[in-house]
């Protein structure tokens, strides 16, 4: 099934929590190609969801307090929308 740019986006904010990530492992946790992931990576940054990091000589990505609240959000929208598909299934049935 594939994902939408929502779904997608939110993945790449959950492997940002934390300390942060550089794109590498941002490539293969969402599984996207580092265009694609630079792609949403730059979307990002320019809506403040996520920040860069310096560590060293890399760049990692950490996920801000808009970041987590969007994931907050979403998640909470996903649970709601699988218990109508449930409850929708259940009543057909």
């Amino acid at each position: 099934m594939r994902r939408s740019k929502i779904e997608i986006m939110a993945e790449i904010l959950q492997t940002c929590s934390g300390n942060g990530v550089n794109i590498t492992k941002i490539v293969y946790r969402v599984n996207l190609n580092s265009k694609v992931a630079q792609d949403y990576i730059n979307c990002l940054l320019k809506e403040g969801f996520i920040e860069p990091v310096t560590d060293g000589k890399r760049t990692k990505y950490r996920t801000t307090e808009k970041g987590r609240e969007f994931i907050q959000k979403f998640s909470e929208i996903e649970e709601d929308l699988q218990a109508l598909k449930n409850a929708v299934e259940n009543s057909i049935l």
